[in-house]
């Protein structure tokens, strides 16, 4: 028998509605000044927000309620910010993007493997193995983080993403909403590990047959 795993409140929120969310913040986040997105990305998360104006705005807006709802949300919104590119709105672009073949399938699981970028590992010198943006034992921890440490973790995991990401980069933004929202579901850490694998197998063979290549001047 499948077992039915108990849902919190915010996640029972339809999933139309969480990915609509998720699509607004990152529209907001792109068209704010720089200053504006600086107090998000360093906001205090106490669940108050201190410090950060413009996130008491999209509290009203879209309902984010109290206590450890608003908290989790919170968090949604300063990590999303720390993923929107620094500098003038003008021409920037949403952190967000729904996973789609035309984006190489951007979920949040593969770009924490190959930050974001789509010619990950490049050319390795012969015998290398491809090393992903985060690391298996970082990753790992992450996704068996519980409490107040799985926010903490994707924060840290999405500050190294931030710096190591091509400007422009987007990624699949309700992974993240789904990670947080809702932790007691295994399917959305699963989620994350059959993204991130899958790239950095797929980057293994591609290098392996590139070495077959190389050492026999043509592919096996």
């Amino acid at each position: 028998m499948t077992r039915r795993w108990p849902m919190q409140p915010e996640a029972q929120e339809s999933r139309s509605k969480t990915g609509d969310t998720i699509f607004a913040f990152g529209r907001t986040l792109a068209d704010l000044d720089p200053g504006a997105l600086a107090d998000m990305r360093r906001m205090s998360l106490d669940g108050n927000a201190h410090g950060a104006p413009y996130f008491w705005r999209l509290a009203s807006r879209h309902g984010f309620g109290t206590g450890d709802r608003l908290a989790t949300w919170a968090r949604i919104v300063q990590i999303m910010a720390i993923l929107t590119d620094k500098g003038q709105p003008e021409g920037k672009r949403s952190p967000h993007a729904p996973a789609t073949k035309d984006n190489g399938w951007r979920g949040l699981g593969q770009a924490l493997c190959d930050g974001a970028d789509l010619n990950w590992p490049g050319e390795l010198p012969p015998g290398s193995k491809p090393r992903p943006m985060l690391s298996e034992l970082r990753f790992a921890r992450l996704l068996a983080a519980r409490g107040p440490m799985r926010a903490e973790l994707m924060e840290r995991a999405a500050r190294a993403l931030a710096a190591k990401k091509p400007p422009g980069a987007q990624v699949n933004c309700t992974d993240l909403a789904y990670f947080l929202l809702d932790p007691d579901n295994p399917a959305h850490a699963r989620k994350l590990a059959r993204d991130y694998y899958a790239r950095l197998d797929r980057a293994g063979r591609n290098d392996d047959q590139s070495n077959k290549v190389d050492a026999t001047g043509d592919a096996a």
